[in-house]
Parts: structure tokens; C-alpha cells; sequence
């Protein structure tokens, strides 16, 4: 298995039967598209922009559920463009979601695991 970095380069020699050496080199070069697609940088969220971030959901709830489609990208953009100008920060809608997706997963997980000591056990 090969590790492939921005600008590996690997040769290969091959001898065909007429002893003829045959040089091939692969050049792997990423485009910072798929570069920031396979190495997703870690997003911090302080306390402040975490609130927002639900209460802007919470408070918006109907209008989640009537946003047509499965995406609902319009309306993760309309909840980053306000928590960016409360907050000062600097988010995309689609981190937006996943962070609040991830504060779901994470609540329903801690109702299911209850750690006594280091034993984990299942409601």
C-alpha cells in the first residue's frame, strides 16, 4: 500500500525480453480540491458559536422541516450567515450541519452509555 503525498513521484524499471529498460514514473499531483477532500481540517467551534448554533435550530425548527428537499442547503446557509455575524466567525453552511449533526450523535449516544468506573454499560 502506497502513501501518496502532493508530489510523490515513484519510478519503476522494467526489462522487456530484448533487454530494453523501460522507465515509468507516475507523478501523482492533487489539485487543492481533492487535497482539502482527503484531509478535512478539524473545524473548532468555542461555546459561544456551539449555542448559536442550536438555538438558531431549535428556533427554526418548522422551518427545517418545511424546506424542501434532503440537502436543506439554503437553510444551512441562512443559520451560518447569522451566527458568523454574531460570533465574528468564519463557517460555511456545510460545516454548520455537520457540527450540529455531530451534537445530535453525540447527545444520543450519551443517553445510551452510562460509564460507571471504566465499565461501559448499555441501557
Amino acid at each position: 500500500m502506497f502513501n501518496f503525498n502532493a508530489n510523490t513521484t515513484i519510478s519503476t524499471t522494467t526489462t522487456t525480453s530484448t533487454s530494453t529498460s523501460t522507465t515509468t514514473t507516475i507523478t501523482n499531483t492533487m489539485n487543492n480540491n481533492n487535497m482539502n477532500r482527503r484531509t478535512r481540517q478539524r473545524v473548532e467551534w468555542s461555546e459561544e458559536e456551539i449555542r448559536l448554533l442550536i438555538n438558531q435550530r431549535r428556533h427554526r425548527n418548522l422551518e427545517y422541516y418545511r424546506t424542501p428537499g434532503r440537502s436543506r442547503t439554503a437553510f444551512w446557509n441562512s443559520v451560518v450567515r447569522q451566527i458568523n455575524r454574531s460570533a465574528g466567525s468564519n463557517f460555511t453552511g456545510n460545516q454548520c450541519k455537520r457540527k450540529f449533526e455531530n451534537l445530535v450523535t453525540m447527545y444520543n449516544v450519551s443517553k445510551i452509555i452510562k460509564i460507571k468506573g471504566n465499565i461501559y454499560i448499555l441501557k
